[in-house]
């Protein structure tokens, strides 16, 4: 009923265009068609890269150096229609998910400026998808931020970006916000080896260091911050 009154409103505004941010479903066929100049979605990715609900995460998380905002024609599929407008940015190599948000938040500002620029000229043109090219971001969960130390620690590190990661601390729950690879450490992994500043062995012979934290009951801090109420013992196991 609330899809039909939906519809209903739709029609009674006429608009020329829809323009769609960060809807997670699909718009059916009588919405698409419904405006004179179809519906555009801003996606957060390089389309046809990163198809799907959580793009922002997963280029973290498989560690890309580069993402964007493509501006495409909506179809009946999900994020399958022609691109038309398409802006690139570089992911910083310790930026989070949660600051590469903003900047594209910025740049969707750009990419749709100029989409109505050149819609309105007369001038915009629509790309097919390369399916072959394709990749899906597929939904984020709570099991995914567990920290397996017998990881290299890039990948580690790319996780912690992404979505923040998780592991235990004598017995109590730990957050990690943020964290700095280290080259070449030796010991166990999942061992702390630098306990002044908080370095854990990874599976690679490399460490991560963890410089923003939430212990469990208590508020997201700076490591620093942590170790001056928390003594910390060298070859101590986290997990």
């Amino acid at each position: 009923e609330s899809a039909e009154t939906a519809l209903k409103i739709l029609q009674r505004l006429a608009p020329d265009l829809i323009v769609v941010l960060a809807y997670g479903q699909i718009l059916p066929k009588e919405v698409l068609e419904l405006p004179k100049y179809g519906c555009i979605n801003l996606h957060a990715s390089l389309l046809p890269a990163y198809r799907g609900a959580a793009p922002i995460q997963w280029v973290i998380l498989n560690g890309e150096t580069k993402t964007g905002v493509t501006a495409q024609q909506m179809a009946e599929g999900l994020d399958t229609g022609d691109m038309l407008v398409k802006k690139e940015i570089a992911i910083g190599a310790e930026e989070t998910a949660e600051e590469l948000y903003e900047r594209l938040s910025e740049l969707c500002v750009e990419t749709l400026s100029e989409t109505l620029e050149q819609l309105e000229a007369g001038t915009l043109q629509g790309i097919p998808q390369d399916d072959g090219e394709s990749s899906y971001a597929s939904r984020i969960t709570k099991e995914m931020s567990a920290l397996d130390f017998t990881r290299p620690a890039a990948e580690l590190h790319n996780l912690i970006r992404g979505i923040t990661g998780f592991t235990k601390l004598d017995g109590k729950r730990l957050k990690i916000y943020r964290s700095h690879v280290v080259d070449h450490v030796s010991g166990e992994a999942g061992t702390i080896v630098d306990a002044e500043n908080f370095v854990v062995v990874c599976g690679d012979g490399n460490g991560l260091q963890f410089t923003e934290i939430q212990p469990e009951g208590k508020r997201r801090m700076q490591t620093a911050d942590f170790l001056r109420g928390k003594k910390l013992e060298k070859g101590e196991k986290l997990g």
